[in-house]
């Protein structure tokens, strides 16, 4: 008993050790990680990170806003999953390609932007809102009178509807526009072969050409010698060469009864009739002189 005993309170006190190194490791993680809230302040508003580039879910949530927003002017309502992973995607895509264009120094510029802004090129929501009446043309000098007094205006939530909804687009078309257009120009074909593909497009070639076919040759007037023969399995041994195989000899034998096999059972039936005749038990007499 005394040593059961002792078993048990040192089991207990491992026990007990076990669990409390175990509440400590848990409490220094949770710590650590910055996801608990034993010591405050866990809570992350991190959704996503792209090549290092955060995506809050303030920001997540404002552009989700935006595109259902959009969707229900368009009259086009969307299911709300779908238009959170479209907007998602969106978002992703955005922050690749952004890495892109700052790695190879493609910016875009106030003085772009107004270029785009107020010509024929302007983004459809600007041409819509100022059409004029009359001519059904996009009026210039309207467009540009309303973004002065916006620039002016300190109305944040219609500064960022107009920023994410016209200007941010318009600055990702344009920086799309010009990295396809660098892809492009980074193909390079020489001089002397672009005037050569132009000079084959407009060149025209006149082909004459005579056939004889085989079956017009008589056999009798094409003479083949041994040599020619020898001369042509020799330059084509692969054609003629075949694998190692067995010759194969052997003797039937017909196991068909001939005339005297014929009488010789036919002699046998005649022998046994009278004694069939005679037997009273006719399930015995075949049983005797069945073949096996």
């Amino acid at each position: 008993m005394s040593i059961i005993q002792t078993i048990r309170e040192r089991g207990a006190v491992i026990v007990i050790a076990i669990i409390a190194l175990s509440l400590i490791g848990f409490i220094l993680m949770d710590s650590r990680s910055g996801t608990g809230k034993l010591f405050g302040g866990g809570n992350t508003t991190t959704i996503g990170i792209v090549n290092g580039d955060k995506i809050e879910m303030s920001e997540f949530d404002d552009k989700v806003k935006e595109m259902e927003q959009q969707y229900q002017n368009s009259g086009s309502p969307a299911p709300t999953d779908q238009i959170r992973q479209s907007t998602w995607d969106q978002m992703v895509a955005e922050k690749i390609v952004t890495g892109q264009f700052n790695d190879l120094g493609i910016t875009f510029t106030p003085k772009e932007m107004s270029s785009i802004m107020f010509s024929d090129d302007a983004p459809q929501q600007l041409k819509q809102a100022f059409t004029n009446k009359e001519t059904g043309q996009y009026d210039i000098a309207q467009a540009q009178q309303w973004w002065a007094q916006t620039r002016k205006s300190k109305n944040e939530e219609q500064r960022k509807a107009i920023n994410s909804q016209v200007i941010e687009p318009m600055r990702l078309n344009n920086l799309y526009t010009k990295y396809t257009s660098m892809i492009a120009a980074s193909i390079y074909i020489p001089t002397w072969l672009s005037k050569t593909l132009e000079a084959q497009k407009s060149n025209f070639a006149n082909i004459s050409y005579v056939a004889i076919p085989y079956s017009l040759i008589s056999d009798s007037t094409v003479k083949v010698t041994d040599d020619d023969i020898e001369s042509y399995v020799s330059k084509n041994k692969l054609k003629f060469k075949q694998d190692g195989g067995l010759i194969i000899s052997y003797v039937s034998f017909s196991a068909s009864a001939n005339s005297k096999d014929s009488d010789a059972i036919k002699r046998s039936l005649e022998e046994l009739k009278p004694q069939f005749k005679s037997d009273s038990n006719a399930s015995a007499f075949l049983a005797r002189n069945s073949s096996a």
